[in-house]
């Protein structure tokens, strides 16, 4: 996550930033200050992430994105829920070696998108005498427009699409065996009619089992507690964590539901600070970091943390599992007094 982000003054004067709509100009804004985003003006920005932080339904985040793309601005990769900003380069420089090393590892680790070819553009015309890291990023663009190209995806997504991609639907992008359209073998015509080629039969008449790809599963999905409230500071630090777990599946209404759950299970612990302990933690290289399961680790984390905020224990009340502390100090009095009482 980028902790800061320059916006310069002279946006007040610039007649493109101007013409927009209100709505426009706060999600311009956001998009340079989003808890996701990086020093690059190139990130995965999550639809469901957005929609919470601004408070918008998807309807208003798709117009005024549509504006924004219009005018060159911003770009959003509807379906890889990648995000560009065209001249954040030019207003941000980057002016180390180690900053653009560290820029590019927050390119490459985002999502193959179509996208990269105008973030390739744009950092070889803003960012001048460092041709090995250019030719690197320019290699990498072609491989990913390659990749993509053969799973079927155009080169720049369209604006005229009336619907974003459903957040947390992670289809596979190749097609089963055996449903492909392509004509390598057989005898087709030009007309695409014909007769397709027998297959060889498998040694020893043993019929072969076909190999399916497994589709990914989509992550359980939990809605948020009604009436219960939840620190939006530390859904925040959550979306600093996602740069060390790539393998994690992002799922904001879900982990909105954690926070309610740990803000009554442990309401003595400060959710905010301990995350950002946390976060701390999993930036040291020497740290083993969790993978794919970002929630079970947090929640481990605060069990283990709420040992130095008083002794606790949960209890159910209804459906919902909250937890009652005593301070340290009365708990070992209590534990006194009972062995008193059984003596």
């Amino acid at each position: 996550m980028g902790r800061y982000s320059s916006v310069h003054s002279q946006i007040w004067g610039d007649k493109k930033f101007l013409a927009l709509a209100e709505d426009a100009k706060i999600l311009f804004l956001y998009a340079l200050s989003s808890p996701s985003s990086n020093m690059s003006g190139y990130y995965r920005l999550p639809l469901a992430y957005a929609l919470c932080d601004l408070q918008w339904n998807e309807q208003r985040f798709l117009m005024n994105m549509k504006e924004l793309s219009k005018n060159n601005m911003v770009h959003y990769d509807q379906e890889n829920q990648v995000i560009f900003i065209r001249n954040f380069l030019k207003h941000n420089e980057l002016k180390s070696p180690q900053q653009i090393k560290g820029a590019l590892k927050h390119v490459y680790e985002a999502p193959a998108s179509p996208l990269i070819k105008a973030f390739a553009e744009s950092f070889n015309k803003h960012v001048k005498g460092y041709d090995i890291l250019t030719s690197e990023l320019e290699s990498h663009a072609e491989s990913v427009l390659a990749e993509l190209n053969h799973s079927g995806c155009s080169d720049m997504v369209s604006n005229d699409k009336n619907t974003l991609a459903i957040p947390y639907q992670y289809p596979s992008d190749r097609e089963p065996p055996g449903t492909g359209t392509g004509t390598e073998t057989g005898t087709e015509t030009e007309t695409g009619t014909g007769t397709e080629a027998t297959p060889p039969s498998p040694v020893g008449g043993i019929p072969e089992t076909p190999i399916v790809e497994k589709t990914p599963k989509r992550p359980k999905h939990k809605r948020p507690l009604e009436g219960v409230s939840y620190d939006k500071l530390a859904l925040g630090v959550i979306y600093e964590m996602l740069d060390y777990c790539p393998a994690y599946m992002p799922d904001a209404p879900s982990e909105i539901r954690l926070l309610q759950e740990l803000g009554q299970e442990y309401p003595n612990v400060s959710l905010v600070a301990e995350f950002r302990r946390a976060r701390d933690w999993l930036d040291n290289p020497k740290s083993k970091r969790p993978g794919s399961d970002l929630k079970k680790f947090l929640r481990n984390w605060i069990s283990r943390a709420a040992n130095d905020y008083g002794a606790g224990q949960r209890r159910i009340i209804g459906y919902e599992t909250v937890t009652e502390f005593i301070p340290a100090d009365e708990a070992e009095g209590e534990q006194d007094v009972r062995k008193t009482d059984s003596s």
